[in-house]
């Protein structure tokens, strides 16, 4: 609306200068060599007018001739661009049906029309994995290892194919540097469950609090993950330490009631430590709220 009043308040304003050169008419001399040319006002407005325009019409042509080296290069990037996204598309869609030639011949195509795209690498790696070629999976992946961009996807790819091959040290140590570099839930639960499995329950609990601060886990999971770890670090120094354990066991049953390995071993610790009353409140609380054999 705006534009549109702008335009029309330069054409009232040009109609009101024409109309006053119109009311006062003049002469234009030009003298060049001794020749004497007079002309009207309007006419050599006009010319001056016409002189602008073709100036105009001239250098837009110019500029054309110089820049078509520069257009026809760009015209040519952007239908490789477009063929090569139509080959990622194709690709991906190939993949997700499992035809694995198609998918291979399509990430060949998007390689060569698009290969400084991240998810041609990623068609690369996935086509490799649908045909069962590990090693040109690995290196694809091992590609991606050197973009900011794809670090995290191509740790996960090799973390995946080291699983795969029951390589878990190496399926650790690339699961470790991308908890590292992200917070990624896959990472993070990869971690966690090695760390469990070694029976490192103090490496474990530190790499629940790192995720729960990450938000990569919720507060109840949390809790839980940290009152079964805290109880298998009770049970640990239950005979070398049992006030040390009765305290871990007391904070497991605060963070999961309902938790019975932890629930049994404070009534036991706290029951060798002599009060019974109070272990038995405990071991009936926990029986109420879970009823189970131990």
């Amino acid at each position: 609306m705006v534009r549109l009043l702008l335009f029309f308040a330069a054409l009232a304003l040009a109609a009101y200068g024409l109309t006053w050169l119109a009311e006062n008419p003049g002469e234009v001399t030009l003298t060049w060599r001794g020749v004497e040319v007079n002309v009207s006002l309007m006419l050599a407005l006009g010319i001056v007018l016409a002189l602008a325009i073709a100036l105009g019409i001239l250098w837009t042509l110019i500029r054309f001739v110089f820049r078509a080296p520069s257009l026809i290069s760009l015209a040519t990037n952007s239908r490789r661009r477009e063929k090569g996204y139509l080959a990622l598309s194709r690709g991906m869609i190939a993949v997700g049906s499992g035809d694995a030639q198609a998918a291979h011949r399509q990430a060949a195509d998007a390689r060569k029309f698009i290969a400084d795209e991240p998810l041609t690498m990623l068609l690369r790696a996935q086509s490799a994995q649908l045909a069962g070629d590990r090693p040109s999976a690995v290196a694809a992946f091992n590609e991606m290892l050197e973009h900011p961009q794809t670090h995290t996807l191509g740790l996960r790819g090799l973390h995946v194919e080291a699983r795969r091959s029951g390589d878990h040290q190496a399926a650790l140590d690339y699961a470790v540097r991308a908890h590292k570099y992200a917070a990624l839930p896959w990472a993070a639960q990869a971690v966690l469950d090695d760390r469990a499995a070694h029976g490192d329950w103090a490496g474990a609990l530190a790499t629940v609090e790192s995720n729960a601060s990450a938000k990569l886990l919720d507060k109840p999971t949390a809790n839980r993950w940290r009152a079964v770890l805290k109880t298998a670090i009770a049970l640990d120094r239950a005979d070398r330490d049992p006030k040390g354990a009765l305290a871990l066991a007391q904070e497991a049953c605060a963070l999961a009631p309902g938790l019975i390995p932890a629930a049994a071993l404070n009534g036991r610790l706290t029951a060798a430590a002599g009060d019974y009353r109070r272990a038995s409140k405990i071991l009936e609380a926990a029986y109420r709220q879970t009823p189970h054999p131990e």
